[in-house]
């Protein structure tokens, strides 16, 4: 007889048996049962047909169920929920939601991504609490497009049921997508999702039990040196919990310092623990999905991926510390309640084989590190000893491999030209290995000069195994240790193989190989060296004894240069020698001294090619052949085999002097920022380069090039010093003129190339959305001016030389103090909204070419030699200015430093016009420049509106016309009002520190507040900007709009500001 099936079900007071017979029996009775009389009519028994089909279709769903229960273990939950459902319901995606309530998330494994409570349709149907059923998904209250439409299909209809634990805590939502081409919820897809969430709650006792990782424990329960329970932690934490790195934290609530422990022990500084020193004061679990979202989010520590985080604390009442493992997850992985339950179950049993090992591994180091070092001694020579590299290699790797009890050793030596390690010792292999540094984990070791321990080298991607495979040989426990020489390269590698315990190597081990690996790299090292002096002092003793002439006075210093080139090409033994100069400005390399069979070279870039890589770097190198160098640019390097190449170097450094040139203050508080900074450092200190072409037998070698080395050092000096001479004729401006403009434009009106705004900044050069804050970088703001002459052809129109503007412009600059508002900055301020005014006006074709220069002229120079005061401070201080000029002294003062600079000859930018022209242009700066810091603008507004009231504005009129320039200019000088809001707020701190500062001037003289917002006592930011604004700047630009409609935007934007003030204030 065919055995029956059974299902049996423990719940936590009884068990259920279910069989076959059982069910038999039922509808045997069922069946049995006589009716009432014979003449039962036939609905009667169709409704027991009926009654009978439904009780058998709900005994198989309950097997059904039941049978899944019983399985549910064997795959994650969300696979199994998944698979069930797919199974029982026609549908066309099922996903399964876990819960993760100390984040307040929904997290899907299965899409990898996780939502909010209280956002897209399962966060509702959480809130929901039951069974929710939705037709159409894109038409539900709660659909979020941006989200849900990337889960499931827009017009397709949902069943969506949250799964409870037998306390009723939902613990997960069960979302159902049916089919596109079968969308309708049938009563028996309904009555499935009941019956699971019944049964599920009736059971989840057992089945939401989280079992330990036992074997996971039972291995690190194992007696480790404290490096090699690291690497297992590592290990088996990567397993447990798919997480990007697992750390322990270990902090000393006696002295607050803390610890962290990944490969190494490691101290953080107290403040920088991040998220971990939060943690550690809360003391309870913690789960977060993103760590930058947290207020004590720290980079350093926390590092830069943005990853969710999970951290267990526990304290230890004996050593007083408060330890914490933390696990950092995968990019957007998230850890889920599971996970937390397992790192609980886990933790104490984690923290006790780590504080074992870390006792096992001071107690072990006492003894063993004596020992070691007394081995290794003995491979240093003695008195009157000689030793071949090979000896002492061989002996100090054997040593090694007995003291680490490792199975084989290696040796590499680097090549950082090739870019390859060999070794020199490799324990039963014949031939010697090579790799390059992109490839294995020996190549990447140099590059990243960390020592590199792994349990199971098959498990690290970055292993090669190409020597396995040729050998037959089998690593297990590998162990690469850099070695570092006195310039922090990496010279050597060594390498130990299968620890013979079949533990990772320990700390003692490294420390072992870094001690053997320094001592054969030093001992080597002095035999190259030897042997290199020797030959390199009898080319340089050869060259030296030329450098006599060099020091004799002569008329031109390029001739003596010349002519030590043969005698160069005759001791390096190369066909050619060229010696390049800089020219920043075009980006060019020129050729200026050259010697051997070669015509007068080409110049070539400073972009692509090996002289423009030497140039960059600033570092001496050779390449024997060109074909398989990477830096060659065939285009360029393109006349020869081989090159050896040095960079010639200005012992002034430019960038240094302009960092002490000119310094302004940011907004919000910022760093000063340097607005003569260039952004690559290295390519502007090199004035040059030297090559030494074709060897004329065999290829460059170090001696070569240490000897260009020497000769680079001795042409630097006198190049730089040429250049030195050039800036005590011409000023200091030649620094920042060889960089910005190349000799062939500086007498030409055409824009140079290196003045060019870049196109991310002439996005906002011609719109109210500008800053000029950002022109502060990249020497924006010579290339600003520079485009304002050339938009408006005033250099073209007055034949002024890009040389003599660059000249003013450079005086006017550094005319300039470094004020809080009124300085350089401001002023480009200013220019750009009159260049704004000039071109949204349509006033290119009423001012006269001569009217326009005037304008910018006098905002240029608005504000130079400002001292960040008042007129009416100067007077009533009774400064020498103040006593010596009376009326507006500063002003007076900004016009003088104007008439000084452009009166200067290289400075003049008005050497080409008529003396007529000249006279009515400075008459317009003058009178321009008089009206820009007047105090009340009520005069000029009164003026504006008498204007006004005739009929029509002829701006044919004289004196309109200049009554339109002047509030033309005083709106410029009100620039940051009519801006957008956002950009206004960025001025208001200049703002207000230039009134502080100047309430702090008022209150060192004894006089009062000419402004009660200058004291910083009784200043406040809102009615400080609205009184401004009420005083000045709105009059000022609904004058100017009645004199030019066009220009409306200005006011409409100053009012809008002037509201949100208002609505700050309130």
């Amino acid at each position: 007889m065919t055995p029956r099936k059974q299902i049996s079900v423990r719940s936590r007071n009884n068990t259920v048996n279910l069989n076959e017979s059982t069910t038999e029996s039922f509808f045997s009775s069922l069946s049995s049962q006589a009716p009432p009389n014979e003449k039962t009519n036939n609905r009667t028994i169709a409704a027991q047909d009926l009654k009978l089909r439904k009780l058998d279709s709900q005994i198989k769903l309950d097997e059904a169920i039941e049978s899944f229960l019983l399985t549910f273990p064997e795959k994650p939950m969300h696979a199994s929920i998944e698979s069930f459902m797919s199974s029982k319901i026609v549908s066309g995606n099922v996903i399964f939601w876990h819960e993760i309530a100390s984040i307040q998330k929904l997290y899907s494994p299965k899409l990898d991504v996780a939502v909010s409570h209280n956002d897209t349709i399962v966060g509702f149907a959480f809130s929901h609490r039951g069974l929710l059923k939705i037709p159409i998904a894109a038409q539900h209250f709660s659909y979020n497009e941006d989200i849900d439409s990337k889960i499931v299909n827009p017009k397709s209809s949902l069943i969506l049921f949250p799964l409870h634990d037998s306390h009723d805590n939902i613990i997960g939502v069960v979302e159902i997508q049916k089919k596109f081409t079968d969308p309708t919820i049938t009563e028996n897809d309904e009555k499935i999702a009941n019956e699971f969430m019944k049964k599920f709650k009736v059971f989840s006792h057992f089945l939401m039990h989280t079992p330990a990782p036992t074997k996971s424990i039972v291995e690190l329960m194992n007696l480790f040196e404290i490096g090699q329970f690291l690497i297992m932690f590592q290990k088996k934490m990567n397993v447990i919990f798919n997480c990007r790195v697992a750390e322990i934290w270990r902090t000393d609530k006696k002295t607050s310092i803390s610890t962290r422990y990944i490969n190494h022990a490691e101290t953080i500084k107290i403040g920088d623990e991040g998220i971990i020193g939060h943690v550690s004061k809360k003391m309870q679990m913690f789960n977060c999905s993103s760590n930058k979202m947290l207020s004590s989010y720290f980079e350093p520590t926390d590092g830069e991926e943005d990853a969710a985080l999970l951290a267990y604390p526990i304290y230890d009442r004996q050593l007083d510390s408060i330890f914490t493992i933390v696990l950092r997850g995968m990019p957007k992985k998230m850890f889920t309640t599971q996970d937390e339950n397992i790192l609980a179950q886990t933790a104490p049993f984690i923290l006790t084989s780590f504080k074992n090992s870390i006792k096992f591994s001071e107690a072990i180091a006492k003894n063993e590190q004596i020992k070691t070092l007394s081995d290794l001694t003995t491979v240093l020579p003695e008195f009157g000893q000689r030793m071949k590299a090979e000896d002492i290699v061989n002996k100090s790797m054997s040593i090694l491999e007995t003291i680490t009890a490792a199975d084989r050793g290696t040796f590499y030596i680097t090549d950082h030209k090739a870019e390859t390690i060999t070794s020199i010792y490799a324990k039963n292999v014949k031939d010697p290995i090579t790799q390059r540094f992109n490839k294995g984990i020996s190549g990447g070791v140099v590059r990243s000069a960390d020592v590199h321990n792994t349990a199971d080298a098959y498990e690290d991607v970055r292993f090669d195994s190409t020597t396995d495979l040729i050998t037959g040989y089998k690593t297990k426990s590998l162990l690469t240790v850099p070695i570092v020489d006195a310039t922090g390269m990496v010279v050597s590698i060594v390498q130990l193989l299968n620890k013979q315990d079949w533990n990772p190597f320990n700390q003692l081990d490294i420390d072992s190989s870094r001690l053997c690996g320094t001592i054969c790299s030093c001992l080597i090292n002095n035999a190259v060296i030897n042997g290199r002096l020797s030959r390199l002092t009898r080319r340089t003793t050869t060259f030296f004894s030329m450098i006599p002439d060099l020091l004799n006075p002569a008329p031109d210093f390029r001739k003596t240069l010349q002519n030590l080139l043969p005698s160069i090409r005759e001791i390096v033994k190369v066909e050619k020698i060229v010696i390049f100069v800089a020219d920043h400005a075009s980006n060019l390399l020129v050729p200026r001294l050259w010697d051997g069979p070669i015509d007068k070279p080409d110049a070539i870039t400073l972009s692509s090619g090996i002289a423009a890589s030497c140039a960059e770097s600033n570092k001496s190198f050779f390449v024997n052949d060109i074909t398989k160098d990477g830096r060659v640019d065939h285009t360029v390097d393109n006349n020869y085999q081989n090159i050896c190449i040095a960079p010639l170097l200005a012992l002034q450094d430019p960038n240094k002097h302009f960092s002490s040139s000119l310094q302004m203050k940011s907004p919000r508080g910022s760093p000063r920022v340097n607005s003569d900074s260039k952004s690559n450092d290295g390519l502007s200190r090199c004035i040059g380069v030297i090559e030494l072409l074709d060897k004329t037998k065999g290829g460059f070698e170090d001696n070569d090039l240490m000897f260009v080395q020497c000769i680079s050092t001795i042409f630097s000096l006198f190049f730089d010093n040429y250049k030195l001479q050039s800036v005590i004729q011409q000023g200091k401006s030649l620094w920042k003129l060889d960089q910005l403009i190349s000799p062939a434009y500086r007498k030409k009106t055409i824009l140079p190339p290196k003045l060019e705004l870049p196109p991310e900044i002439l996005n906002n050069i011609e719109t109210l959305q500008f800053f000029s804050y950002d022109l502060m970088v990249n020497d924006g703001d010579y290339k600003f001016i520079f485009y304002i002459f050339n938009k408006f052809k005033l250099l073209e129109t007055f034949k002024i030389d890009n040389l003599t503007l660059f000249n003013a412009i450079y005086a006017a600059k550094h005319s300039y103090k470094d004020n809080y508002y009124h300085n350089w900055m401001h002023a480009i301020d200013m220019a750009q909204l009159l260049m704004f005014e000039i071109e949204k006006g349509n006033l290119t074709t009423v001012f006269h070419p001569t009217e326009i220069l005037a304008l910018f002229i006098s905002v240029i120079f608005s504000y130079s030699y400002d001292d960040g005061t008042s007129n009416s401070f100067q007077i009533n201080s009774e400064t020498p200015l103040g006593t010596l000029i009376g009326n507006l002294p500063l002003t007076v003062s900004h016009c003088s430093s104007a008439i000084r600079i452009l009166s200067k000859p290289k400075c003049n930018i008005f050497s080409n016009l008529d003396s007529y022209d000249v006279k009515q242009i400075w008459k317009t700066i003058i009178t321009l420049m008089m009206e820009i810091i007047t105090d009340d603008v009520s005069d000029m507004i009164k003026e504006c509106q008498k204007i006004m009231k005739t009929s029509t504005i002829d701006l044919n009129n004289r004196g309109t016309r200049q009554t339109l320039m002047i509030m033309l200019i005083k709106c410029a000088d009100m620039a940051p009002f009519c801006r957008p809001f956002g950009i206004n707020l960025k001025w208001q701190p200049l703002i207000m520190n230039s009134m502080f500062y100047l309430g702090d001037k008022e209150t060192e003289n004894g006089l009062g507040f000419s402004n009660r917002h200058n004291s910083r006592d009784h200043h406040i930011k809102a009615l400080a900007m609205i009184e401004m604004m009420d005083k000045s700047a709105y009059p000022a630009f609904e004058a100017l709009v009645g004199l030019r409609k066009e220009l409306g935007i200005l006011f409409d934007m100053t009012k809008e500001n002037f509201q949100k003030w208002k609505d700050r204030r309130k």
